[in-house]
């Protein structure tokens, strides 16, 4: 029976090369979809690693982008003991850099973080910015200027003291971050006041808060007393942020395999 099994592989060999082939693409899709899934789990680790704060939305709102709190929140959150400072933030995609159409490419996707840099920098913490590899951070007095992460000075071939073009308006880059993840090295730092130009954001809206504490290890009681005395507002920790984000990572995965399969 054995014989005539491996006899009949060669006599249909269209059938068995179609057959090694299917199966040869099924291992493959599987291990490239779930190693996928796994580097992006890593990326997002490495990064949270780093972020030793609270980040603060709109309630219910899905990520900074699709969020909009009032800016009061920002002196509001300041006053609860234990609270270093409440960064204010702006977060959106551009839609051209140097004229060239970003699109939107998952992780890759460059993105605008606008925020208060006196007030962020001041904190001694890192946040969602990497280390400078090149160059000197941003304060409030620099407009027009911005930071950018590796992907960005690779893709676009920047510098230190180039100009890069971010719709219609143009920059000059004081500083380039040192990240390993692409979560990291595709954003692009600027002032709170210049990402409002670029998008036309009320001056009384914000997207999100980054909180900075005394102690970081009081974390979870600082935030579930935010959402205490704000109802219209929620507050997670960077272990909440990594759990939500292992559910996501969760279903991708089964995802991959049903795919693959």
């Amino acid at each position: 029976m054995i014989k005539l099994s491996f006899l009949n592989l060669f006599r249909r060999k269209t059938r068995t090369l179609l057959s090694i082939g299917g199966i040869a693409i099924g291992v493959a899709a599987i291990i490239v979809l779930v190693s996928l899934v796994d580097g992006f789990t890593a990326e997002f680790n490495d990064v949270l690693g780093d972020f030793k704060a609270i980040t603060v939305l709109q309630k219910n709102a899905q990520d900074q982008i699709l969020s909009r709190i009032d800016v009061g929140f920002e002196n509001k959150i300041e006053t609860i003991p234990g609270v270093k400072a409440a960064v204010p933030e702006l977060w959106f995609i551009p839609e051209k850099i140097d004229g060239e159409t970003t699109g939107l490419t998952g992780f890759s996707a460059p993105s605008i973080y606008g925020l208060d840099s006196d007030k962020f920098f001041s904190t001694g913490s890192k946040g969602f910015i990497g280390e400078l590899e090149k160059g000197a951070v941003l304060s409030n007095n620099d407009r027009g200027q911005v930071l950018i992460g590796k992907g960005i000075e690779e893709d676009y071939k920047k510098f230190v003291g180039s100009t890069i073009k971010i719709n219609d308006k143009k920059f000059k880059v004081k500083g380039i971050m040192k990240a390993d993840s692409d979560l990291v090295s595709n954003i692009i730092v600027m002032n709170l006041s210049d990402a409002r130009e670029l998008t036309s954001f009320p001056n009384d809206q914000i997207n999100s808060l980054t909180v900075f504490l005394v102690d970081p290890t009081k974390d979870k009681q600082t935030a579930q007393l935010i959402e205490l005395k704000f109802e219209e507002l929620q507050a997670s920790t960077s272990a909440d942020l990594a759990a939500e984000f292992e559910s996501v990572i969760g279903n991708l995965r089964l995802l991959a395999v049903a795919v693959a399969l």
